[in-house]
């Protein structure tokens, strides 16, 4: 199944009607499927102007049409990272009669799948909706709460993407048992997304900083020079990588 801590990350969905896992592939959202899901009682706007240099990718059931979450991410070749920008999960997989659960941690998966495939060691960052959920992911995905270049922002590093490699690289089947616990921090991750109106902030709503954008990618730069994780840096290392004060 699918357990939303990110080394156990599986290409499945748990349909709620039967109880059983189904296959899941994602792919590139095309103009036409964003058009349709306009009316279609999706929270954000996947057409604002924020996105227009934004990557988006549907997840599906497997040769099925219907889209069950969309994420926007951009390649960062600056930051050497994959930020992503928004995730939503379909209006059908929200609420107590949710057809599929585990579409959130996907979502999150499908962000860390295109990092590896730029060379980036599956490294990502997003700015989490409010403290709530950045107690979550950090539960869930040990996602690191940096609070640069956004005071929200987090990062998932390539150690923890790593350890989720085998379990979605190119999103085969692994048949592991859903455990209760798993499946509880799945329902409780959305929970509190849809409590908080999204997994992530609107991104025509993060201000953006120059100056903590560049001190940003100095410091991952000085990251991947040294091979320090940035939840170890401390304020020696921030003077080293040229940056006044420990944000």
């Amino acid at each position: 199944g699918i357990n939303i801590e990110i080394d156990h990350l599986t290409p499945c969905l748990l349909d709620n009607a039967t109880g059983e896992l189904v296959d899941t592939e994602y792919l590139k959202a095309s103009v036409s499927d964003i058009e349709k899901i306009r009316a279609g009682g999706w929270l954000f706007d996947w057409t604002a102007p924020d996105l227009h240099n934004a990557e988006i990718y549907k997840l599906c059931v497997k040769g099925e049409d219907e889209i069950q979450g969309l994420v926007a991410i951009t390649v960062e070749q600056r930051n050497l990272a994959v930020h992503l920008q928004l995730a939503e999960s379909a209006p059908h997989n929200k609420g107590k009669n949710k057809k599929y659960d585990g579409v959130g941690g996907h979502l999150f998966a499908i962000a860390v799948q295109i990092s590896l495939e730029n060379g980036f060691g599956g490294f990502i960052y997003f700015e989490a909706k409010n403290m709530e959920l950045v107690k979550h992911y950090q539960d869930a995905f040990r996602a690191f709460w940096c609070g640069i270049p956004h005071e929200y922002s987090m990062l998932i590093d390539e150690d923890a993407a790593k350890k989720s490699v085998r379990r979605i690289c190119a999103y085969q089947r692994s048949r592991l048992k859903m455990t209760a616990k798993a499946l509880n921090r799945i329902r409780k991750l959305d929970d509190a997304a849809e409590q908080a109106g999204g997994y992530v902030m609107d991104p025509a709503k993060v201000k953006h900083d120059p100056q903590k954008e560049q001190d940003f990618m100095m410091l991952r730069r000085y990251c991947i020079v040294n091979r320090r994780k940035m939840s170890e840096l401390t304020a020696e290392d921030f003077r080293k990588a040229g940056i006044r004060g420990k944000s």
